[in-house]
């Protein structure tokens, strides 16, 4: 019970944090490569 709700939240909270992150990380990438 407890690996599969661990699992579901993990997996809901990565895609979210690396949503984010990804997000910051294209635009910092992209910003020096405009230039």
């Amino acid at each position: 019970m407890p690996s599969s709700h661990n699992g579901h939240i993990s997996i809901t909270g990565v895609s979210k944090y690396y949503g984010r992150h990804k997000a910051l990380d294209d635009v910092s990438l992209e910003i020096p490569r405009a230039r």
